[in-house]
């Protein structure tokens, strides 16, 4: 009877700490962590908590967890952060620390936050999701949650239609190949800028700026994005090349080019300002000399078309040779010159061949009287991209329809 009594009170008792496990892994992870096996907690700190953000502006935080439970598991749950972006800095850390007089595991992740929005935005919950070895044997699951903290952004400072580009520390080179004032007839100048920027991520940094002219081939490479992971924050790297080459006989200028941003550590907008570029080209003669060459096989067609261009401005010739004799002079000058360009389109148009409908192009315009308009611009753009670009010439392109996007030999 005695040991039937005993092995019933066993049975109850094995039934009882069943029980009693099963409820504990069901409480949830403060009580558990808590009441059970110790404590467990996990915070969202922020390492400027007084920085008013901007959108773009990069903010640092650590989710850091304190622990005084045997962890032999753990997943850190970071879903996507609604109205972020944000990359995480460092590997995560885990270290034994004296916390309220006595020691624990503390866990460490740093993250980078980037707003790409203003307004009020709520950051977390975020989910440690822990198995735990209890005192009494077994595994428990622990699922430990960070509260979320909300955080105020406010608009980027350098208008609704800026680029939000925002930088603790930022760094830049300019560099050219050659002097591109003193370039010989033919010559191609690469220029080079590369900038570092500390505290931004690659898509932050804003579009590589134009560096086009009529009077100029543009070939633009694509550019170089790299992102450093440091515990300072991300530093991206970019560099950016242009090659470049006159075709026009009279000097030019590249504009510059200023690029606002928030230097972070003033908190005010600073410029990166890349100067402008005076060009020095081939004589005017040599230009002459390289249409001339544009029918180098021989064949007449050059003559034959040279001559119904100097027809065709044969009207404009008559009025100016009634104007004084300087003017009258430049206006002939003007007048043939701009004729011998004509041919030359046509030459090059006739023959498919791209680079000297570039040059003759180029002509055409530096003899013209006015700058050129949308349409001539685009139809430049073309031309450059089917010259310059990987894919090499195009056997669609409309060489005729170029010509006549810039006078129209045909009526």
């Amino acid at each position: 009877m005695v040991t039937r009594n005993a092995m019933l009170i066993a049975r109850f008792l094995s039934f009882l700490c069943v029980l009693t496990l099963a409820v504990g892994v069901l409480l949830p992870a403060s009580a558990q962590a808590q009441t059970q096996e110790g404590t467990a907690e996990l915070f969202i700190e922020l390492d400027d908590p007084d920085v008013k953000p901007v959108v773009g502006e990069m903010i640092l935080m650590t989710i850091r967890g304190v622990y005084d439970v045997v962890i032999t598991l753990e997943k850190m749950e970071l879903p996507r952060v609604e109205g972020f972006d944000w990359v995480q800095i460092e590997n995560d850390e885990w270290s034994r620390e004296q916390v309220d007089g006595k020691e624990k595991s503390v866990f460490r992740r740093r993250i980078a936050l980037f707003a790409k929005k203003a307004g009020d935005l709520k950051v977390g919950p975020f989910v440690h999701r822990l198995t735990v070895q209890p005192r009494s044997g077994g595994r428990i699951k622990m699922n430990i949650e960070a509260a979320p903290i909300t955080l105020s952004i406010a608009p980027y400072p350098g208008g609704p239609d800026a680029w939000p580009f925002s930088a603790k520390l930022l760094e830049y080179s300019d560099e050219w190949s050659a002097d591109p004032s003193t370039l010989g007839d033919g010559d191609t100048v690469v220029r080079t800028v590369t900038l570092s920027a500390l505290g931004v991520v690659p898509e932050l940094i804003p579009p590589q700026p134009p560096m086009r002219a009529y009077w100029l081939i543009t070939f633009s490479p694509p550019e170089v994005r790299e992102m450093i992971l440091t515990e300072k924050g991300p530093i991206t790297k970019v560099t950016w090349s242009w090659e470049m080459r006159p075709i026009t006989g009279e000097p030019g200028v590249i504009r510059d080019y200023t690029i606002p941003w928030l230097n972070t550590e003033t908190r005010e907008m600073e410029m990166m300002e890349l100067e402008a570029a005076p060009f020095g080209y081939a004589s005017f003669a040599e230009n002459k000399n390289a249409l001339a060459l544009t029918a180098g096989d021989g064949r007449p067609v050059l003559g034959v078309i040279a001559l119904a261009g100097l027809a065709v401005s044969g009207v404009f010739l008559f009025g100016t040779l009634r104007a004084g004799p300087a003017l009258r002079w430049g206006a002939v000058r003007r007048v043939a010159l701009h004729a011998l360009a004509k041919a030359a389109m046509m030459v090059a148009a006739f023959r498919k061949d791209p680079a000297a409908l570039r040059r003759a192009t180029g002509f055409f315009l530096d003899t013209a009287a006015n700058p050129p308009d949308a349409e001539q611009v685009g139809a430049l753009q073309r031309l450059d991209f089917m010259i310059y670009s990987r894919s090499g010439v195009d056997d669609e392109f409309d060489y005729f329809h170029h010509v006549r996007c810039f006078w129209a030999p045909l009526g």
